[in-house]
């Protein structure tokens, strides 16, 4: 693990993308928040090392995040220290299971997905195994933001949040 070039955030070692910290997630944020009426939960889909849970940490009453990746856990909870966050240690997705994740152990980790061609898997990448859950099997309520970063499995994780989308009618931010 190592501080990313401002010092603001862990990231993997190998992981040498340079732009983690860069305000972001803040200026995207910015562009939404004044549609929410309430702060009271926020969800982070994909939570990586937990950038986006820090920066909604301090305007929303709870953020739960989602994060499969054992060495992403390992950083998001030591960048997520703010007793309002919650990381799950799951994936979301359509249904409860285990399957093959390719992770990025260089370059840009951040990029890790579940949807991935197996002749695609590189020096630079692992598969690892992973358990998905639905987030609508965690019966959340009060949820007012979603944030959605899942490398290009958003269709599958909005088919397993069907329910708590629509008992909650949250805004939803789906980062491409």
């Amino acid at each position: 693990m190592r501080l990313t070039k401002d010092k603001q955030f862990w990231v993997p070692d190998n992981d040498i993308y340079n732009k983690w910290g860069a305000k972001y997630e803040i200026r995207q944020f910015k562009k939404i928040i004044k549609f929410l009426l309430n702060k009271r939960t926020a969800i982070d889909c994909g939570g990586h090392v937990g950038i986006w849970s820090k920066r909604l940490s301090p305007i929303f009453e709870n953020v739960i995040a989602f994060e499969p990746v054992p060495r992403h856990i390992e950083c998001h909870k030591k960048n997520c220290t703010e007793s309002n966050i919650t990381l799950n240690e799951y994936a979301l997705s359509n249904k409860e299971s285990i399957v093959d994740m390719k992770v990025y152990t260089g370059i840009n980790t951040g990029k890790s997905t579940l949807e991935y061609k197996s002749d695609l898997v590189k020096n630079n990448s692992q598969i690892i195994q992973i358990q998905t859950k639905t987030l609508d099997s965690f019966n959340l309520s009060k949820i007012d933001f979603i944030k959605i970063d899942v490398e290009k499995h958003e269709v599958s994780l909005l088919e397993g949040a069907t329910k708590t989308i629509e008992n909650n009618n949250p805004i939803i931010f789906i980062e491409d």
